[in-house]
């Protein structure tokens, strides 16, 4: 039997770090039940948590750094050990960033009274997806430079861990937004799609602010010129 099932990859939250928790959890489990004379015979179980965490941290444009399994089955298994332990801990310290950031703004939201735009779960949900996919896409991509394509997978991760149904203010939605829009125009036509991933966040956000101003859901979202045309602002530039 696998040490990770296939209900078990279906368990795993959406949350990133959730579900690397999970894993890790799991792993700590099946590697404290072993006696050390017992690991050996476990080899393909150590060498199959390894290529779980590299599969789920590479699909979500993670780093997960260590050495390729060299020498025997013993030393191989602790290097295994040694890397998914360092992973265990540093899941461990962004949970509790994550867990702190929310405490914060939650006690900020309400000692200072301010508005809140709301979300629904679903909203919540198809921005998580959608995000997921961006960073999947972004990661694959061969047409974006290692620099800008590790600062945009951070920027969608922090963004990832921030979800919250009431917020205070949506700046960062469109910051990510021209983040990805640039980007975009950088990359060509390979990367239209992230416009339209970016388009859907955005309408998301934007219903967020009609039922805040209390406008209709119908309202397009666009930017009012103030009774001047387009063409005219044109005209007016020639």
């Amino acid at each position: 039997m696998p040490l990770y099932t296939d209900d078990f990859l279906e368990s795993l939250p959406d949350q990133t770090w959730l579900g690397l928790k999970q894993i890790c959890d799991h792993f700590l489990t099946f590697d404290n039940s072993l006696e050390d004379f017992q690991r050996a015979d476990n080899y393909d179980s150590y060498l199959e948590a390894l290529a779980l965490v590299e599969s789920y941290t590479e699909a979500r444009g993670l780093n997960f750094n260590r050495k390729p399994p060299i020498g025997t089955a013993d030393k191989t298994i602790d290097l295994i050990r040694s890397s998914i332990f360092g992973l265990c801990r540093t899941v461990e310290t962004k949970l509790a960033e994550i867990t702190l950031e929310e405490a914060k703004e939650r006690f900020k939201d309400h000692l200072n009274g301010a508005f809140l735009y709301e979300f629904s779960d679903g909203d919540l949900k198809r921005i998580q997806d959608i995000l997921d996919l961006l960073r999947c896409e972004i990661s694959a991509s061969t047409s974006v430079e290692e620099s800008h394509k590790q600062r945009i997978l951070e920027k969608l991760e922090k963004l990832q861990s921030e979800l919250h149904k009431k917020e205070s203010n949506l700046d960062k939605y469109f910051g990510i937004a021209g983040e990805i829009l640039a980007l975009v125009r950088k990359s060509g036509d390979a990367a239209l799609p992230w416009a339209k991933c970016v388009k859907e966040i955005l309408s998301i956000v934007w219903q967020a602010q009609l039922r805040f101003y209390e406008l209709p859901s119908s309202l397009p979202m666009d930017i009012p010129l103030l009774g001047h045309s387009a063409d005219t602002d044109t005209e007016t530039e020639k």
